[in-house]
C-alpha cells in the first residue's frame, strides 16, 4: 500500500488540521487525467485492504480527521479510488500503524 506519513513531535494540533485542510483539496481522479493528484488503487482487493485498515484504526481509537473511503468518481463506477485520509493520535498498537 502506498503510504505517506507525517510524524509530529510536540504540539501537533494546529499543524495536523492545516495538513487535513490541504489534503481535503487534493484532486482524486484517474491517474492519466490532467491535474490528477490521487489516483486509484491497483485493484478491488487493494481498495478493500485500505478500507479495512482505516475502519479498524478508527474502531481502535485513532481520530479520523479526513475520511477518503467513500470517494465516487463519475465515469468510474467500479473504480478503486480512496481519497486522502488522515488518522490522528494513532498508537503503535493501532492497525493504522502496524499495517
Amino acid at each position: 500500500m502506498a503510504l505517506s506519513a507525517i510524524v509530529f513531535v510536540g504540539d501537533s494540533d494546529q499543524r495536523i488540521h492545516e495538513v487535513a485542510a490541504r489534503a481535503k483539496n487534493l484532486k482524486v481522479t484517474a491517474g492519466h487525467k490532467p491535474g490528477a493528484q490521487v489516483g486509484p488503487l491497483i485493484d478491488e482487493a487493494a481498495k478493500k485492504r485500505v478500507v479495512d485498515v482505516i475502519t479498524q484504526s478508527d474502531a481502535e481509537g485513532a481520530e479520523l480527521l479526513l475520511d477518503g473511503r467513500n470517494v465516487v468518481m463519475a465515469g468510474y463506477k467500479k473504480g478503486n479510488f480512496i481519497g486522502a485520509t488522515i488518522l490522528h493520535n494513532v498508537t503503535t498498537e493501532n492497525t493504522g500503524y502496524t499495517e
